[in-house]
């Protein structure tokens, strides 16, 4: 006869201590407690999911708005006036605005074009076109943050004597910065 102490593998005591049958698999698979969690973390997952594909779209869309859509720089996408005379040129210098202007300054041919705004002014690039000084001729230029308030010949005299106050960059520093150097004080010409 068998000893009916015996425990049932298939069994586990409730906290009666009396033997209850394991649930099967199955069963346990359909437990409500289980079902929920497993539905919680599908959502979550889907949730992340969604997040994720609305950051990208936004980043992208940001990313072609910076590069107006084409991938180019808004600069050269913005129509350059070619400006005829002074008065043409000046107002655009004062909108700041794009324009460039050519005219004969001291016998040398000088453009100025106005490029955009910048934060302490108005971006104007100078280029020497023509010169009796054939190295200087085509060669040189030289773009400074102008002050627009000014008008463009007296922002462009306070840009070539104080360039490091109006960012100057380009090849034209070191010419101006010759020509001061070499300069002769008034009081002994």
């Amino acid at each position: 006869m068998a000893d009916e102490t015996q425990k049932d593998p298939n069994t586990q005591p409730d906290q009666l201590g009396t033997q209850q049958p394991d649930k099967s698999a199955y069963e346990k698979y359909l437990d409500p407690a289980r079902q929920t969690k497993k539905r919680n973390k599908l959502i979550a997952i889907i949730l992340a999911v969604i997040i994720l594909i609305i950051l990208a779209v936004i980043i992208v869309v940001f990313a072609l708005q910076k590069d107006d859509g084409i991938g180019t720089d808004s600069a050269t996408v913005t129509p350059v006036e070619v400006c005829a005379d002074e008065a043409c040129f000046s107002q655009h210098f004062k909108a700041c605005t794009p324009a460039s202007f050519e005219t004969v300054y001291e016998g040398d041919t000088v453009r100025f074009e106005v490029t955009g705004v910048q934060d302490v002014g108005c971006r104007t690039k100078l280029q020497y076109i023509a010169s009796a000084d054939t190295e200087v001729a085509g060669n040189e230029e030289m773009t400074c943050d102008m002050d627009n308030e000014l008008d463009y010949k007296t922002a462009t005299e306070a840009a070539t004597t104080y360039p490091d106050d109006y960012e100057c960059s380009g090849s034209m520093l070191e010419l101006y910065e010759d020509l001061k150097a070499n300069a002769v004080p008034l009081g002994d010409r």
